[in-house]
């Protein structure tokens, strides 16, 4: 995808004023790395920061759509079941970054315009995530570096905080002859000397070779990632994130790179060079054995000619004959091995004769060699993982983290079967709404503001009707969706839904705490604020008699209502006092204002309520404290170990 046809970018590349200098010092090794990962927004580096931040660091204010406490509960729930969908820590950085609310329309539709393109069947890529752990960069070198040239050490200090000692060509024909095999010396200019020499882009190959090498498990499991991700789903990341993946990786080449055995091979060189004492002992016991069971080849003649002599000197001559052709042929079989796996002896034993010793000399030098070829080996299979140099490295983690993201909300729409609503519009109409918190929910279609389901654009509703049957399960399905809104997310409820965006939105919980004067003055200044606001709104009140008297719960809820129904805002009211309400709205002829009713019919076997969820419009809801008490009756764990008389009593409610 060229970089012309990507729509929406989230990010605000804008450096903003460093104010968070302490927790900078702390993830950052050097300002230049801070500015790097703030510009390229490469927000793995600030899983630690919080929301504000976060924002402040890339100059974007927080919404105030969520202001009010109810709701926030309500954020917060919905944020964590879509972040329990990302595997990798930070990931959530990016969400909490990228998916920051907004009441702005056009805001809404570049969101939607790419995050509709997430229509994949779940993506199963946990397991694979689990194995990319935090980005390691920090090097420690086996090796003494030296160079000529300050600016080179300069520069591999600041970038990679590598120390190189500078020295003289003066001091460099001096100390020559003492450096070893972990001696590198760093230089542009052409020495014959037998010290490793590398020059200044050659050893930063090396050294990025080094940090993708302590990374390889991560790497390799996001090589496997990007292998199993489904076609056009990188499309996607690339259209959300606002950057084509400017580097190209050869997955195939870099995964047969990093799954090399060189350090086994060489672990397994020393270890056969430490097993030659142990190698001795054997062919020690075997020569013992041959003499003590005198497995001496001799044959006519050769036989009576020593019989006849009577010299013991004789015998042994021809004893010690047939071992030492044992013992070089052993020899020989080692020194084959060693030829093999290009190591140099020209001799094992340090004797000819049982008992066998090895040299130690011999083993000391094969072990240098090893060492030798190992620190050269090493160091060009480091020079050959640069498919991704210093920088892309990060945009490598990024990318990682922008697949998790995607994959992360993927599955959050899929699992849910999330759609988009048809429009935004002044108005709030849920066609086959569900609740996420339940499980398998009775879908409800609900409007208010709208003329759908043959209603007269009332703007505000009161909704009354039994206990558990659904009324406040309502107001949180309407929250749900306008909170996903918000976020450019899609809904769970039909396509052919349309969603409100206001400024704010505000949910007036029934009080649970201890009733009285405190919890309804609270509840007034609310209102209060609430009329005196000049902001686009959706209010949900969920039982507002809860606070005070009924009957003045009733006028002061319907005085509340009436006012409201004249600004910008949609309101749905639940209430237990539906017959109150109906009397006084048609007593002042307020057909502005709906009554809509959930309605039960009786119990189930298991005692809970017979209702359809679905409300009725222009209906008052029909309470039900008699099914209630019906349902505590037939509870028989309830009352084991109460008295029948006091069972009785309510019973006789009943009839």
């Amino acid at each position: 995808m060229n970089q012309q046809e990507i729509p929406y970018s989230p990010f605000e590349i804008e450096l903003s004023p460093i104010t968070f200098q302490k927790q900078i010092d702390k993830h950052f090794k050097s300002q230049l790395a801070f500015h790097r990962a703030h510009k390229n927004t490469h927000l793995f580096h600030f899983d630690d920061f919080n929301t504000s931040q976060l924002l402040s660091l890339f100059t974007k204010k927080k919404s105030l759509i969520f202001k009010e406490s109810n709701v926030k509960k309500h954020v917060q729930k919905i944020h964590e079941m879509i972040i329990s969908n990302f595997t990798l820590k930070a990931t959530s950085t990016y969400f909490q970054y990228l998916l920051q609310p907004t009441s702005n329309v056009e805001e809404y539709i570049k969101r939607k315009n790419v995050f509709s393109n997430l229509s994949f069947e779940y993506i199963s890529l946990k397991e694979e995530f689990k194995q990319i752990s935090h980005i390691k960069k920090t090097l420690s070198l086996p090796y003494t570096l030296y160079t000529l040239d300050q600016s080179s050490a300069t520069y591999f200090y600041d970038t990679f905080k590598i120390s190189m000692l500078v020295i003289s060509r003066k001091d460099l024909e001096e100390m020559v002859e003492s450096f070893d095999e972990n001696t590198l010396l760093i230089t542009e200019e052409n020495l014959f000397i037998e010290t490793l020499t590398f020059t200044k882009k050659e050893f930063e190959k090396i050294l990025v070779g080094m940090i993708i090498n302590n990374n390889k498990d991560s790497i390799l499991s996001g090589l496997s990632i990007l292998q199993k991700l489904p076609k056009g789903f990188i499309a996607v990341v690339d259209m959300l994130f606002a950057t084509s993946i400017s580097f190209k990786i050869d997955i195939e080449k870099l995964t047969q790179t990093l799954t090399s055995t060189i350090e086994q091979n060489f672990k397994e060189l020393s270890h056969m060079i430490l097993q030659l004492e142990l190698e001795v002992d054997i062919i020690n016991s075997q020569v013992k054995e041959k003499i003590a069971n005198k497995q001496v080849s001799l044959q006519g003649q050769e036989l009576l000619d020593l019989l006849n002599s009577g010299s013991l000197d004789a015998l042994q001559k021809k004893v010690e004959g047939d071992t030492k052709q044992l013992i070089q042929e052993k020899e020989h079989e080692i020194l084959s091995r060693l030829k093999d796996s290009k190591l140099q002896a020209t001799n094992i034993f340090l004797n000819n004769s049982y008992p066998l010793e090895l040299d130690q000399e011999t083993k000391e030098d094969l072990l240098k060699q090893i060492e030798i070829r190992r620190t050269r080996d090493l160091l060009e299979y480091y020079g050959c993982l640069n498919q991704l140099s210093f920088t892309q490295l990060d945009d490598f983690y990024h990318l990682l983290h922008s697949i998790d993201f995607c994959v992360g909300l993927n599955n959050f729409i899929s699992s849910y079967a999330l759609q988009y609503p048809c429009e935004i519009q002044n108005s709030i109409y849920l066609e086959q709404g569900r609740n996420l918190y339940i499980p398998n929910p009775h879908p409800i279609s609900y409007a208010i503001g709208s003329s759908k389901l043959d209603l007269h654009n009332e703007k505000v509703s009161i909704l009354t009707g039994a206990n558990s049957g659904g009324k406040t399960t309502l107001l949180e399905m309407i929250l749900q969706a306008q909170i996903l809104t918000s976020m450019g997310l899609p809904i769970a409820a039909s396509k052919n839904s349309t969603l409100y965006l206001p400024e704010e939105i505000i949910y007036l919980k029934k009080f649970t705490g201890t009733q009285g004067s405190g919890a309804f003055e609270q509840t007034i200044r609310a209102l209060v604020d609430i009329l005196d606001s000049n902001t686009s709104k959706l209010m949900l009140i969920d039982e507002f008699e809860a606070v005070t008297e009924p009957g003045a719960a009733a006028k002061i809820l319907l005085m509340f209502l009436s006012k409201i129904k004249d600004q910008q805002a949609l309101t749905i009211a639940v209430s237990h006092l539906g017959k109150e309400l109906k009397l006084i709205l048609e007593e002042k002829k307020m057909s502005e204002i709906r009554i809509d009713g959930i309605s039960a019919s009786g119990l189930d076997e298991d005692g809970n309520l017979i209702t359809e969820h679905q409300p009725q419009f222009y209906a008052l809801g029909k309470s039900t404290p008699e099914l209630i008490l019906q349902r505590i009756i037939q509870d028989k764990n309830f009352w084991e170990n109460k008295q029948n008389k006091t069972k009785d009593i309510f019973k006789s409610l009943l009839d």
